[in-house]
């Protein structure tokens, strides 16, 4: 029977020798090989495009979507000036142009309001006609006194005070410089031209002194943006080169960092036997001490490299720094908490690396888009940890604006909390699991042993003899009673219990 056992196996190669790939030797081993690698590839290849059509699909014909987003527009002239900046957005609107919502300037008295109706009523800027802009454009024009000014600025008129506007250059720093700021200027600029032809305008420019340099100027540039939005009020400016990296690159940093550290900790504690025989709460508090002492110093990098390439960032406030520490610190945390938890536990190890590849790319695809400007579906992503840390951050930089902390906070603490008990769980799971491994290869080594004193037996050679187990107990070879290492076990655990009567 054990001859007929060993003939079904295949062979072993002898060490050292080596065959061809078309040899009688890899015949029966290639279907064994090829098969579960091509499964394999067709597994990676089916995650990699389903991640990458996933992020893709959320800026797919982002620019149809544009009149999403939503821009106060006020007219405090009341006059050609805010009669010509309404005009041109007539000429402008469209899908792929922002919506311009005109309001009553009853609510907005100033510029302060304004900011706080960027901050908290979801506008992504505010475009205005300046009080008086008509009259001083009238006097402009129709002056009389050559100064030997020229420009926009000839004779004391500045044609970029005309129409103001305001925008967050933090809050997605690719959309406000692509799509936010670029139609406020295009629609000053559009406003300039449609000043000839609003109501009123012939009776504005019908005594136009051509002969003063300074009323030819105002003519001719009456409203203005100073090609770079120099009338443009920026809420927190962010043009270093790295604000691309803000809420992409950066963002992948905290998964990334959690799933290294659990491998290793993982790794190490079961070669220590950490988890199969240290009380399962010390390893439970320890565990968490580690990952909130990692996750504070982790945080603390991310917000150092930050902090070191701002350039010309306006953070200089220490309070600002603070905060930024303390959200990248929670992000790291709950990252901390969502990998412990699914890590070996619920996910096997080999396909672990996947899940964190998912995790990883729909995390970054909640904030690297804004919501309006991709299909609805993707609204779910509010749900996220990384969108939501992300909207923490932008308000942070900005001085408090659009955190959306009704929002934000109740979906990271609610990860946060949850967190808490389910990485409990995954700690007693994995001990347990930790257990059931030693365990099965104690089993697993008497029954090697075994097999070899029976194959001994059957050869007639002489092999060293086998313990014997009675229950409880293990008989050597030369007659002595020793405990198992169950009962072994049981006896130290209940030492343990006697000198420290605290709960498992």
């Amino acid at each position: 029977m054990a001859h007929s056992t060993h003939a079904s196996e295949k062979p072993a190669a002898p060490p050292g020798q080596r065959h061809g790939w078309t040899s009688t030797f890899w015949a029966s081993r290639r279907s064994s090989f090829l098969g579960p690698l091509f499964g394999l590839a067709l597994t990676c290849l089916v995650v990699f495009v389903a991640n990458l059509s996933y992020m893709y699909g959320s800026m797919f014909r982002s620019p149809q979507r544009v009149h999403r987003l939503k821009i106060l527009a006020l007219d405090y002239d009341g006059g050609v000036v805010g009669e010509a900046m309404s005009a041109a957005y007539g000429s402008l609107e469209g899908d792929e142009f922002p919506t311009f919502e005109f309001r009553s300037t009853d609510g907005y008295r100033g510029e302060h309001e304004i900011r706080e109706a960027i901050c908290k009523e979801g506008y992504w800027g505010a475009i205005w006609a300046d009080a008086g802009a008509t009259a001083r454009l009238e006097e402009a024009v129709n002056g009389t006194g050559d100064d030997g000014g020229g420009g926009g600025g000839g004779g004391g008129y500045d044609s970029t005070s005309a129409i103001g506007c305001m925008y967050s250059g933090v809050y997605y720093p690719i959309v406000a410089s692509s799509y936010v700021q670029s139609s406020l200027l295009s629609l000053i600029s559009a406003a300039g031209t449609s000043v000839y032809g609003v109501p009123g305008s012939e009776t504005l420019f019908r005594h136009a002194n051509l002969s003063s340099a300074s009323s030819s100027a105002a003519f001719l540039n009456p409203i203005s943006s100073g090609g770079s939005g120099a009338g443009c009020t920026v809420l927190a400016p962010t043009n270093q080169g790295m604000k691309a990296l803000l809420n992409t690159a950066t963002m992948v940093a905290g998964p990334l960092m959690q799933f290294f550290f659990c491998m290793g900790m993982n790794s190490m504690s079961g070669g220590a036997g950490v988890l199969s025989h240290m009380r399962i709460r010390d390893v439970y508090v320890l565990r968490l001490a580690l990952s909130k002492a990692y996750a504070f110093l982790g945080g603390l990098c991310i917000a150092g490299c930050v902090w070191a390439f701002r350039e010309d960032w306006s953070l200089a406030h220490g309070d600002k720094f603070a905060l930024t520490w303390l959200c990248y610190w929670f992000y790291l945390d709950i990252n901390y908490l969502v990998v412990d938890t699914v890590l070996v536990t619920i996910i096997p190890l080999a396909f672990f690396s996947f899940s964190i590849f998912t995790w990883i790319f729909v995390g970054i695809t909640s904030s690297i888009w804004p919501f309006e400007l991709s299909a609805g579906f993707y609204r779910w992503q509010y749900a996220l940890p990384s969108h939501d840390v992300w909207i923490l951050l932008t308000g942070v930089w900005s001085g408090g604006c659009r955190t959306q902390e009704e929002v934000t906070l109740p979906v990271l603490f609610a990860w946060w909390f949850v967190g808490h008990a389910t990485s409990a769980w995954s700690v007693w799971r994995r001990c347990r699991m930790s257990e059931g491994a030693e365990e099965q290869g104690i089993r697993s080594s008497t029954a090697a042993a075994r097999t070899s004193r029976a194959g001994g037996d059957t050869d007639g050679g002489e092999g060293e003899h086998l313990p014997r187990k009675e229950e409880g107990k293990v008989v050597d070879s030369m007659g002595d009673v020793t405990p198992d290492d169950t009962t072994r076990r049981a006896s130290m655990e209940r030492e343990e219990d006697n000198t420290d009567h605290s709960p498992v």
